[in-house]
């Protein structure tokens, strides 16, 4: 994750190809340091899952309005883009990645 530079790494169904959850730099972090987890642990042992925990996901598609994704950065470090229905992964987007979008079109 780190090599390539990422922070979050969306986890899709091997069934169905469907976003499932998220695994987190942070989290996997801090697992590691409180010896929750094993080196040999399986990603969904490690992941956010969307529909078994209180994680929640919501939506976001190239069709979100940016105000919606302001509020949802509010609560939330990173996002999953999907196609509408969650049914294709496409993108990671996280906070810096908005802000760098704000400001690149203020500067057109």
């Amino acid at each position: 994750m780190e090599h390539n530079g990422f922070d979050q790494l969306p986890v899709v169904s091997s069934k169905n190809g469907r976003l499932v959850g998220l695994v987190t730099l942070g989290n996997l972090l801090s697992r590691i340091a409180a010896r929750r987890v094993q080196v040999d642990a399986q990603v969904h042992d490690v992941m956010f899952k969307f529909q078994t925990s209180g994680h929640l996901y919501k939506e976001i598609t190239d069709d979100t309005p940016l105000e919606d994704l302001t509020e949802f950065f509010e609560k939330n470090s990173a996002g999953v883009v999907t196609e509408k229905g969650g049914s294709k992964v496409k993108a990671v987007i996280t906070k810096v990645d908005l802000v760098s979008f704000l400001v690149k079109k203020a500067s057109v």
